[in-house]
């Protein structure tokens, strides 16, 4: 989300999108998935995750040039990769417990929005006030973010679970 507000792409320094699906949604995707027919394959690793293989966009997905220090650490992969997080509802608000500390408002986050990103190329899913998740994870500053800072922000909250 930080990238595709501040400057219409992905962070470079990251191979993931991070994404939340209601458990409904979940277990439909568990049920439904078609791993050859999407080339993106639904794995757990402590969370649920969908890696592209080799089959997604034809195969003519590169990956970048990055190292694994060990083959579980699938974000070092190179390989692009989707986050998937169940929130759980709180009295009116949202967390993504135990991952992150944070509370969202319900309304902060949805209904999401589909917006044209890449140089209005494609559609991505936005929260209902993408602005405001962001001051949540990385402070007001959020447009100029220090460089020593980690892609997921630096757990500022202002509502923690």
């Amino acid at each position: 989300l930080l990238g595709l507000v501040r400057s219409d792409r992905l962070i470079p320094w990251t191979s993931d999108n991070d994404y939340l699906v209601p458990p409904n949604s979940m277990k439909a995707m568990v049920d439904l998935w078609d791993a050859d027919a999407t080339g993106m394959s639904l794995i757990f690793q402590s969370i649920p995750r969908m890696c592209a293989t080799s089959k997604f966009a034809e195969g003519r997905l590169q990956k970048w040039n990055m190292t694994a220090e060990s083959p579980d650490e699938l974000w070092r992969s190179g390989s692009p990769y989707i986050d998937i997080y169940i929130p759980t509802r709180m009295s009116g608000h949202v967390s993504l417990r135990p991952l992150y500390p944070c509370k969202y408002k319900l309304g902060d986050i949805w209904p999401s929005n589909r917006v044209k990103v890449y140089n209005k190329t494609f559609y991505q899913n936005y929260p209902a006030k993408p602005k405001q998740v962001l001051i949540e994870n990385y402070g007001r500053n959020w447009e100029t973010p220090q460089k020593e800072m980690k892609g997921h922000g630096q757990n500022i909250c202002s509502v923690r679970v």
